[in-house]
């Protein structure tokens, strides 16, 4: 069976409901009367991760969008670095290894 592609619009109404107290994620996901799956057809988790992504979203739009971008940006270059110093530490080994 295939997995069911969600819309933005329809990501948003569900975190929104999350967020709003509407009604708690467990009896949004449980299973139907019938049994015939899941009531919004999405799991816990996946309610979870869309409504943290959408308070992300709005930290970041209030933030001005470039606070915690920055800091990601900041993070990811620093592993950069660190494999780049990896690699050419190994890189320098190989070449004195053929030298040989």
């Amino acid at each position: 069976m295939p997995q069911r592609r969600w819309t933005t619009e329809e990501k948003l109404e569900i975190a929104l409901a999350v967020i709003r107290g509407q009604e708690p994620v467990s009896q949004m996901c449980r299973l139907t009367e019938a049994g015939r799956g899941l009531r919004y057809g999405v799991s816990e988790t996946a309610v979870y991760r869309w409504r943290d992504q959408f308070l992300q979203g709005a930290r970041a739009g209030l933030s001005g969008g470039r606070g915690d971008e920055v800091e990601q940006l900041r993070a990811e270059n620093e592993q950069l670095k660190t494999i780049i110093r990896e690699l050419t530490g190994a890189n320098r080994i190989l070449k004195k290894a053929q030298q040989l």
